[in-house]
């Protein structure tokens, strides 16, 4: 069991502002009940981001961190914050 749940959110769509897979901002995906759902090219560039909230680890002292996907035309950013489980 880990100490903390996990929550992508869809902050910004940048550049042209329209995600060929179709999320849309605010979407929220839920570590990991929500994995299936994401993007496989979006979840393989943030996962280490979740994976060192979700056991405890801090980035840049904050609960949260920035991060988008990969796609160079259409780079949707995320904000992924952990929170107590249970909590």
């Amino acid at each position: 069991m880990f100490d903390y749940e996990v929550t992508c959110e869809i902050k910004r769509i940048l550049e042209a502002g329209r995600c060929p897979i179709g999320h849309m901002v605010g979407d929220v995906f839920k570590y990991p009940n929500d994995w299936g759902r994401l993007c496989p090219a979006a979840a393989n560039s943030i996962y280490p981001y979740v994976r060192i909230l979700q056991t405890g680890g801090i980035l840049h002292g904050k609960d949260f961190v920035e991060a988008c996907c990969p796609d160079a035309a259409n780079p949707v950013v995320f904000k992924i914050t952990r929170k107590k489980a249970g909590g």
